[in-house]
C-alpha cells in the first residue's frame, strides 16, 4: 500500500464510543492506543518541506536502487513503492531523499516526549509504533471520542500520518493497527473473537514459522489457538506460545514506559537545503513545539535556547537566545527567534536544525517567586 490515510481515519466501531457507562467503566482497567506510523522515515525528512512536492525514500539493494515510500504527491502521480529510482524520473520528477537514522531516532523521541502529554504510560513499540496506556485518560479528556481527536490533530500538526487501533492489551492494539486500522474494542471478548478469525499472517511471528503453520493447515489465528499447547512449545518456541497469551491478553505484559531525559534536544533535518532564514521558521516553530510539550510534562520552564544551524561541510552556526525571565511560553519564544534571524544572515546553506536546552527551573518554584515579588510591591 503506497498511501495511508491522512493522519488516522475516525473509529471504525463508533458505536462503541457512543456508550459513556461502557466506556467509563472500561476505564478502571487498561485500555492501549497503537500508533503506527508507516511513512515516518520520509516524514522525518519532508515535514517541513512543501507538501505538494512529489518525494520519495530510496533504499539500495543489489546495486539497484528502489523506491521505499512515497509521499501522497508523488503517489497522485502514479509512482508507486518498490518501483526502480530510473522508472519513477520517467514519470514525474521527483525529490529523492535518503534515510537518516539519527534524525529518525531523535524524532521518535520526540514524539513519545509529545505524546506523555496524554497518558503516563508511552512505550516505544517496533518499528516506528507508539502504545499509549489511556485507560485512565479517557474520563480526564471527556471520553474516547474527544481523546482520539486530541491526538488525531496533534499527529497532524507534528507533520505525520498515523494509522491506530485501541484494545484492552498492548499487543492486540499493536496488532490491530497494522492489520485493521480505525478498530476499537473496549472489551475484551469481542476484541479475541474479531483476533481469532484474522489471517496468520497478522500474528507477530517469524516469517518462517508462519510458514511452517501454512504447511500445518492453520490459516487463522483461531485455528493456532485451538492446536494443544505442548505441541506448539515443543514445535515453535516457549515464546510463540507466550506471544499468543499476551495477544489475547491471557498473561500479564508488562511494559517499559518512556522516560523524558534530563534535557531537551530535537533535531530537523532538511535534506532541500535552506538558504534563506525565514525560510527556517516552520522547522524552528516544529522544533519549539516539541520543547513546550518537553517543559509542560516536566514541570519546568527555560531562559536559554541553544540554536545550531549546520550547513556545508559540517560547517556549524550557533546562535543563543536569553528569555528576560524562565518560561515555556512558545510564542513569545517564537518572536525572539524572528528578531534573532533578522539581525544576522545565514554563513551558508542549511541542511540542519539543532535546539538544546539545558538551562531548566522548576516552574512552581518560578511561580512562588512571581507571587512573591507581586506582594512585595
Amino acid at each position: 500500500m503506497n498511501i495511508v490515510p491522512s493522519v488516522f481515519p475516525r473509529p471504525h466501531d463508533i458505536s462503541m464510543l457512543s456508550d459513556d457507562k461502557k466506556t467509563n467503566s472500561d476505564t478502571r482497567q487498561e485500555l492501549w492506543l497503537a500508533l503506527h506510523l508507516p511513512h515516518f522515515s520520509l516524514e522525518v525528512l519532508t515535514r517541513n518541506m512543501d507538501r505538494k512536492e512529489p518525494c520519495v525514500l530510496a533504499s539500495s539493494s543489489n546495486g539497484c536502487s528502489k523506491i521505499e515510500l512515497c509521499n501522497a504527491s508523488a503517489a497522485a502521480l502514479g509512482v508507486r513503492v518498490d518501483s526502480s529510482i530510473h522508472t519513477a524520473k520517467l514519470i514525474t520528477p521527483v525529490r529523492v531523499l535518503e534515510r537518516d537514522k539519527s534524525a529518525e531516532a531523535a524524532a521518535f523521541d520526540g514524539l513519545c516526549s509529545w505524546a506523555l502529554q496524554f497518558t503516563s504510560v508511552v512505550v516505544k513499540s517496533s518499528s516506528f509504533g507508539l502504545l499509549l496506556n489511556i485507560g485512565s485518560s479517557v474520563k480526564l479528556f471527556d471520553g474516547l471520542g474527544a481523546l482520539l481527536n486530541d491526538i488525531r490533530i496533534g499527529v497532524r500538526r507534528l507533520g505525520y500520518r498515523a494509522e491506530y487501533a485501541v484494545a484492552p492489551t498492548p499487543l492486540a492494539a499493536r496488532v490491530l493497527s497494522k492489520q485493521s486500522p480505525g478498530k476499537v474494542f473496549l472489551d475484551k471478548k469481542q476484541m479475541k473473537t474479531f483476533i481469532n478469525g484474522l489471517s496468520i499472517d497478522a500474528l507477530p511471528a517469524k516469517d518462517k514459522q508462519k510458514l511452517e503453520l501454512a504447511t500445518l493447515g492453520v490459516k487463522l489465528i483461531g485455528d493456532c489457538r485451538r492446536l494443544p499447547r505442548g505441541g506448539l512449545s515443543e514445535r515453535f518456541s516457549v515464546a510463540f506460545v507466550s506471544t499468543l497469551d499476551r495477544l489475547f491478553g491471557d498473561v500479564v505484559d508488562p511494559q517499559i514506559g518512556f522516560q523524558l531525559p534530563d534535557f531537551f534536544e530535537s533535531e530537523i533535518s532538511l535534506p532541500w537545503g535552506v538558504e534563506n532564514s525565514y525560510a527556517l521558521l516552520t522547522a524552528m516553530e516544529h522544533l519549539l513545539s516539541e520543547l513546550q510539550t518537553y517543559l509542560f510534562n516536566r514541570g519546568l520552564m527555560t531562559s536559554s535556547l541553544q540554536w545550531e544551524l549546520r550547513g556545508d561541510c559540517q560547517e556549524i552556526d550557533k546562535r543563543s537566545i536569553s528569555l528576560r525571565q524562565p518560561e515555556r511560553d512558545t510564542e513569545s519564544m517564537l518572536l525572539l527567534v524572528r528578531q534573532m534571524l533578522a539581525q544576522k544572515n545565514l554563513k551558508s546553506t542549511v541542511y540542519s536544525i539543532n535546539l538544546k536546552v539545558t538551562d531548566l527551573y522548576d516552574s512552581k518554584d518560578n511561580e512562588l517567586t512571581d507571587l512573591f515579588k507581586k506582594n512585595t510591591h
